[in-house]
Order: structure tokens, then sequence, then C-alpha cells
């Protein structure tokens, strides 16, 4: 990580093995946790480490909320909090900005001049959902861990959900209950846009199959069961340490 010194402009690498958030790519200041998070200059000017627990408590959240709001249906409803009204906790905050409450990375000690917004306080700036305004106006420091440190590190490589599946397979033969041989195979599965039976352009409507009120739809019988087709892309056996 490189550190810029503002008074020198000099650029500084700093090592770490903990897990650091940069907000920008060459923070002016260092690193910041529990133990330091009051000081007011280093607080705006730093950067957010965190511990190996912590990062295992918020993985850990990460997961409930997955669990507890998925199957997403785009990337939009995975960052984004659902437009709802305020009654649904769900509107107040997405699944990653929900972990890191839930995880409670950010409950280090603050400044001497931090405020909390209350939610019936933020009725009064007229929100269309007040909770989700509510909070501590220095949430925005580069101390406290947000859902945009987050994305800015793992949005390169998150990505929809995939139609490319690994499915493995065991079997065995027996001579009685002995067993006499043993195999393993992993195949790579993918579906592609192409009905089963080629008989349907695959730019054809699949949605009124099971739409209550609407015909069915005009696909072949063997589309109407099957859908999409699955392609093998890839075929191996394993050996029984792989397996």
């Amino acid at each position: 990580l490189i550190n810029n010194n503002p008074a020198s402009d000099l650029e500084s690498v700093k090592v770490t093995t903990a897990a650091a958030f940069p907000r920008l790519s060459r923070p002016i200041g260092g690193s910041v946790n529990a133990s330091n998070s009051t000081d007011n200059q280093l607080r705006w000017s730093g950067f957010r480490e965190l511990t190996a627990p912590e990062v295992d408590s918020l993985a850990e959240a990460i997961v409930a909320q997955v669990r507890a709001r998925g199957p997403f249906l785009s990337m939009a409803e995975f960052v984004n909090r659902r437009l709802a009204p305020s009654t649904d906790e769900m509107a107040a905050r997405g699944a990653l900005e929900e972990a890191i409450l839930k995880s409670k990375i950010n409950e280090i000690p603050m400044g001497p001049v931090s405020r909390v917004i209350s939610e019936a306080e933020a009725k009064g700036f007229g929100y269309a959902n007040p909770k989700a305004a509510a909070g501590n106006t220095e949430d925005g420091a580069s101390a406290i861990l947000s859902q945009g440190d987050l994305l800015s590190a793992i949005g390169t490589s998150i990505t929809v959900r995939s139609d490319t599946f690994v499915i493995r397979a065991y079997g065995d033969a027996r001579e009685g209950n002995k067993v006499t041989a043993k195999a393993w195979c992993e195949a790579v599965v993918q579906r592609v846009p192409a009905f089963v039976d080629p008989a349907d352009v695959p730019e054809k409507a699949q949605s009124a199959i099971l739409s209550p009120g609407r015909k069915v739809s005009d696909l072949s019988q063997v589309n109407r069961r099957f859908g999409r087709r699955f392609e093998i892309v890839s075929f191996r056996w394993l050996t029984a340490g792989e397996a």
C-alpha cells in the first residue's frame, strides 16, 4: 500500500498483514483501527484495516444476509437496499451494508464531534424512507468501513449468476456387501440459449409457460418440459484423492 505525505509530497510503501481498505489509491494518513480511531485527522485521512477475526465476522454476516435475501435477481438487488416501505428491514440497507452493521466491525471509538441522526430527525429532511437516512455523521470517514469500500475491493470479480456448473459423481461395483471397484468423475456443464428441441428459436419467450391467466406457451412439448439445453464443456475421471 502506498502512502502519500501531503507536507513533503513523498510516497512511502506500507506493508501490512491485516486487510486494508484504502478509500483513496494513495491515502495521506496511516491505518486506522479501534486503538487510534479517536484521532480526528487520522480518522478522515487514513484507511481502515481489519484483523483476521474481523474479516471472519464480516464474512459470516455477509453469508447470513445472502441466505436471508437471496437469490438475487440482479447485481443491483445485491448491492442496493430494497425499494420497499420503511417497515421492511431490507429497505434500510443493502446486503453488504447490513452485514457490516451486524458484524459490529464499525463499533470503534468515534471522535468528539460525532453525532447520531435519529430516524425521527431524518423525517424532517423529507426523505421517503427516513430509516435509510439515519446514522452517525461520521459514517463517511475513512475509518468507517462502508459498502463502497467492500465493492472497491471485490467489484471487479463479482458477476451475475453463472450458467456454468461443476457436477461430480461417484459410483461403485459390489459383490454382495463387498465393494470391488470405485470411480469418481467430474463434468463441467453450461446452459446455452438454445432450447433442447431446435424446433423453437432461442429468442422465443418462455415466460408464458406458468403465467396465470395466459394460454400455454407455443413452445414444443419437449421445450415446455426441459427448457434450455445443457452442453458438456469438459469431462474427466478423478482419483480418490481429488474426490
